[in-house]
């Protein structure tokens, strides 16, 4: 009994404090929403089937985001609020700026500003420079990165780039061009990028470019699992879940973990064979060598999506 009566009056000190003295507590916005996240998890995982929760916010702005209008300007340490843009409280803790205006001031000259927590789940790739929430540890990791996205490296690459793309467009010429054939430019732009990046990080690719109808299980997955980040956003211990449990038993338990596993499975195969090349490379002292496109066989989809 007196843990349930710690827990209310817990939730109760909380709800007054998130409401009459956060920072935040002036700005407009449902009180649900400066209550809890959970508001932002029902549009995100369960409203009109999920993941509608960036199309809510608009209507959130529709609704509380009249004259007069509040924004925010960054003094030396915290907020202060000015009368003159579009904003809204979407969750305890975060503000959206309809205005575009306000970009440079938050991104331009403002000091570095760390991401929420949450973040870091939200890829399964906990440990990535793009899912760093800290500000100081993710300038040091994409510092590693820097060498390789200067504009001189980028040019550098510009010829294979090129290629790719040339090759795409002989085939739609050849195979779309004046005929009634469906084409998902999803798929398409997916193998193209999937290919451009694997030759640059590899040396070699899969030549995706060249699978019917621009399907390959790789980029479906990637796909797929891309659909589920609002999921790992709120819940993030999924991604413990399935990497702990066999995969046999998530795949049967939630057709929602089916992307993530299926995806895994095919990054896993990819992987190893780049390492193969690699090594075979390094023992045959050819490491400048050509290697040819590898070839994806039918029954290294029947072993990934069994």
């Amino acid at each position: 009994m007196t843990l349930v009566t710690l827990l209310i009056s817990y939730a109760t000190v909380l709800v007054i404090y998130r409401l009459r003295f956060s920072p935040l507590a002036d700005f407009p916005g449902p009180r649900l929403a400066a209550c809890t996240q959970w508001y932002e998890a029902y549009h995100d995982l369960v409203a009109d089937g999920g993941g509608m929760f960036t199309f809510h916010i608009q209507k959130l702005h529709e609704q509380y985001g009249e004259p007069p209008f509040l924004s925010i300007s960054f003094g030396a340490e915290m907020l202060s609020c000015v009368r003159i843009g579009p904003i809204v409280r979407i969750n305890p803790w975060e503000l959206h700026i309809d205005d575009p205006e306000f970009y440079e001031t938050i991104y331009g000259q403002s000091p570095p500003l760390d991401k929420l927590k949450s973040f870091e789940t939200r890829f399964a790739l906990r440990y990535a420079s793009l899912s760093t929430a800290d500000s100081t540890l993710h300038r040091t990791r994409r510092a590693a990165l820097n060498p390789f996205m200067s504009a001189r490296r980028i040019q550098s690459h510009e010829p294979l780039i090129q290629s790719k793309v040339d090759q795409v467009c002989d085939r739609l010429n050849a195979e779309y061009a004046g005929k009634e054939k469906e084409l998902t430019l999803n798929d398409l732009f997916g193998c193209l990028a999937a290919d451009v990046v694997m030759e640059i990080a590899f040396g070699h690719s899969y030549n995706l470019i060249a699978m019917p109808n621009f399907l390959h299980p790789f980029t479906l997955s990637s796909a797929n699992t891309a659909r589920t980040v609002h999921i790992v956003t709120h819940i993030p211990w999924v991604v413990t879940l399935t990497e702990s449990l066999p995969e046999s038993l998530l795949m049967a338990v939630s057709e929602q973990l089916r992307p993530i596993i299926l995806y895994r499975r095919v990054r896993k195969l990819m992987m190893s064979q780049n390492r193969r090349i690699h090594s075979d490379r390094n023992i045959s002292g050819n490491r400048n060598g050509n290697t040819p496109n590898l070839e994806w066989r039918e029954e290294q989809q029947d072993g990934i999506f069994s």
